[in-house]
């Protein structure tokens, strides 16, 4: 698979959206509430896209492909949610050429960055897609790993554990590579384990806490 999935901070990013409808309006939406500058080029606006983009500092220009063309060197983002034609097509590429990420939202092939559906529980972020194979699948696959997280436990236990640990790690011992020895240690330590599945929070937390003292030598 040619295909490997990362996490993107989307906040202060410049993003170009093609096309204003339905598709294209909800992910200038979606990208401008969690901090992007979002500039929409488009012939028609939705409805959601006009009422949103006051509140939300969203540009909206009006024009076609050539307009969106002028815009495609500020963008770090560029998103093309219009029908699948030879002219965005020609804008997925000539946005490619000039090195930036490409959303193409009629055939993702064509680009370089996917929208997974999205979601989170106890502090994860769980995105699904099926590349383009069935959006319905993706969509019922990140409904049951949620409700899977929702009620579990162990994860609950890690997350909670694990990231008091780090927060105390970084505070006190300075060589990254012996942190992540302490990390693997830990995964790799039965008792804290099994603690964690058993849902015992403290009682993991102390097995934590004497893994990373005999791994690095710190005082915590």
């Amino acid at each position: 698979m040619e295909y490997h999935p990362f996490v993107l901070r989307v906040r202060g990013a410049r993003v170009l959206v093609v096309g204003g409808g339905g598709v294209g309006g909800r992910r200038a939406v979606l990208l401008a509430s969690k901090g992007a500058k979002v500039r929409v080029v488009s012939l028609e606006f939705s409805q959601e896209l006009l009422r949103a983009a006051e509140r939300l500092g969203i540009e909206l220009i009006e024009g076609g492909f050539g307009e969106a063309r002028r815009h495609i060197p500020w963008a770090s983002i560029v998103v093309i949610a219009t029908p699948h034609t030879g002219e965005a097509e020609e804008i997925a590429r000539e946005a490619l050429k000039a090195g930036k990420l490409v959303n193409v939202a009629a055939d993702h092939r064509l680009g370089n960055l996917l929208f997974p559906f999205a979601g989170e529980s106890k502090g994860l972020l769980v995105g699904v897609t099926s590349l383009g194979v069935s959006g319905l699948a993706a969509r019922r696959a990140l409904e049951k790993i949620i409700e899977l997280l929702d009620g579990d436990e162990e994860v609950e236990c890690l997350l909670e554990t694990h990231g008091r640990l780090k927060r105390l790690l970084f505070e006190v011992v300075e060589d990254s590579r012996l942190r992540m020895e302490v990390h693997t240690s830990l995964w790799n330590d039965a008792e804290y384990r099994r603690l964690c599945r058993e849902g015992r929070v403290e009682e993991a937390m102390s097995r934590a806490l004497e893994v990373a003292r005999s791994v690095s030598g710190a005082r915590l």
